[in-house]
């Protein structure tokens, strides 16, 4: 299987790099690893999870089967394939007998609802396959991603010492406050922002934060009657200023802190000591840690949520091509890219681990964005891309920074931004999940994902019923132009969409004769079809 890239001279230096990063999840895969993932593709079609563990298996059920178990639970799912072993990153198919396979299963299903060896069992008999590959046997178990509710999955009934996490292709033993985080991750009665705070009063609050925010609700909300009422009585109708069930006294919440507090007393011990946003700004298109200018809590200004939003927007806006006009500090122009680029930015900040480590880091480069948030991904990277089940880690500041948005949100966060930059024709948002420490960045790439020369080679072939085509079917052909061929499979590493919709956009561009398939099966590869003027004329 080619491994390298080659472009052949058809595009210019900079579309070139662009493609590279496409690819290279592809490029950093073992040989063996993608020729049987298409086996595990094909026995799991609604598995959406890339991350694999192979082992032996060859005289026992393997004894870390569970922790690897566990980390890939606490994680974003994976499959653990027994009757591979795996040396100095080779992979060897060493298979399972049928008697072996028949135990293998029988033990598994006698363990997995035994609180004594894992917390909870997530699996089904459908979840649990027999693959045959290179003539062997293998014995493939799919491991979802855990709801955040049953995290952390754990062993032994020790959940803060006998729980994992996958990282870099390993299985890593929690420490104690990544499992603290989890379980308050799991607290559906107590989001984190709605924690209220002992000994916080309304002199931690910036007074002229709330009275902004006040003026911006009634801005956008000019007859609803919460303006006539007082601090306190607003700040109870927004959420954030709650009686505290065990004292009976009236507390402000975290969210209340985050959003309108003074810098001095967020920072407390009590509240959000490692809060520390940070905007910068780097004049080139290289990713490096320096940069051109930044803005941070330097005392010159009163740092909370909503004057570090209403401080960085501008900055952001005026990143846009063409810049796009702010037509006061409360409104901005309704196009796709400013919608785009102020819900990616609120993402940040109502999705971030207020108790984790790490900063708010918002840097904008000549050619793309990105914004870096601490905390883990409560929903897995597939259904973010799909937009259909979001989970906010604050909703409490989530529904504050809806009543001042300046649009009606009526879909999902992450279509929202994908629409954006799809109407300018820009490569998809980019997720990327870090997990020392455990953090995720979007990166949202202001550059074509169609370099000119192929774009006009594809509508000089296929005239405009290219043009008609939507951005994922236009990718696959840009792509096919480039390479010369494609498959399902690589596609499964580009498109955010499952399988099974790659193979009916495939099949569909086949039936309208943009594509031809050559080979059946697992090895089906699809070329440009040349002739299609001809055809359809």
């Amino acid at each position: 299987m080619k491994k390298n890239l080659e472009f052949d001279g058809l595009i210019d230096e900079s579309a070139k790099e662009d493609l590279i990063r496409l690819f290279s999840e592809i490029t950093q895969c073992k040989t063996d690893e993608i020729y049987i993932t298409l086996d595990i593709v094909k026995a799991f079609p609604q598995n959406e999870s890339r991350d694999m563990a192979f082992k032996s298996a060859a005289g026992e059920f393997p004894e870390d089967f569970w922790k690897t178990y566990s980390a890939f639970a606490n994680t974003q799912g994976g499959i653990i394939i027994l009757g591979v072993s795996e040396k100095k990153g080779k992979l060897s198919f060493d298979g399972l007998s049928s008697e072996q396979i028949h135990q293998y299963q029988k033990h598994f299903w006698k363990n997995a609802n035994k609180p004594n060896v894992v917390s909870v069992n997530l699996l089904q008999k459908s979840d649990i396959k027999v693959i045959t590959f290179e003539g062997v046997q293998l014995l493939a178990f799919s491991i979802p991603m855990a709801d955040r509710t049953q995290k952390p999955v754990y062993l032994n009934k020790k959940p803060i010492d006998q729980s994992y996490l996958r990282k870099q292709k390993a299985n890593h033993q929690c420490n104690e406050n990544e499992v603290r985080r989890m379980m308050a991750d799991a607290d559906q009665e107590l989001f984190q922002d709605s924690r209220i705070l002992e000994g916080f009063d309304f002199n931690d609050l910036d007074m002229d934060s709330l009275i902004k925010y006040r003026q911006l609700f009634t801005q956008l909300n000019p007859s609803n009657p919460w303006l006539s009422l007082s601090n306190k009585d607003f700040l109870e109708k927004l959420g954030v200023y709650r009686i505290d069930s065990s004292t009976k006294q009236e507390r402000l919440t975290l969210a209340a802190l985050l959003m309108f507090g003074k810098y001095s007393s967020i920072v407390k011990p009590e509240c959000v000591p490692h809060f520390f946003p940070v905007y910068r700004v780097h004049l080139s298109v290289i990713e490096t840690d320096s940069w051109n200018d930044r803005i941070y809590p330097d005392g010159t200004w009163e740092c909370n949520l909503l004057n570090f939003y209403w401080k960085i927007f501008p900055e952001l806006i005026s990143g846009l091509p063409l810049s796009s006009d702010i037509l006061d500090e409360c409104k901005i122009k309704k196009t796709p890219t400013n919608i785009a680029l102020q819900e990616a930015f609120i993402n940040a900040l109502i999705h971030t681990d207020y108790s984790a480590p790490g900063l708010i880091v918002i840097d904008r480069y000549e050619d793309r964005y990105q914004f870096s948030n601490p905390g883990a991904l409560l929903i897995s990277s597939s259904q973010y891309f799909r937009g259909i089940k979001s989970i906010c880690r604050n909703p409490s500041l989530q529904r504050m920074f809806n009543l001042i948005c300046t649009y009606e949100k009526v879909d999902s966060g992450i279509n929202i931004i994908m629409k954006g930059w799809e109407s300018e024709r820009w490569r998809m948002p980019i997720l990327h999940i870090e997990d020392q420490p455990e953090r995720f960045k979007l990166e949202m790439v202001m550059r074509s994902v169609f370099p000119e020369n192929i774009r006009n080679e594809l509508i000089n072939n296929f005239g405009v019923a290219f043009k008609k085509l939507n951005q994922h079917k236009q990718v696959i052909l840009l792509l096919c132009a480039n390479e010369g061929k494609i498959s399902n499979y690589r596609l499964q590493y580009l498109l955010h969409l499952r399988r099974t919709n790659i193979t009916a956009m495939l099949q569909q561009l086949c039936k309208q004769g943009f594509l031809v398939s050559k080979n059946k099966g697992r090895w089906t590869t699809y070329l440009l079809n040349y002739a299609f003027q001809k055809e359809s004329s």
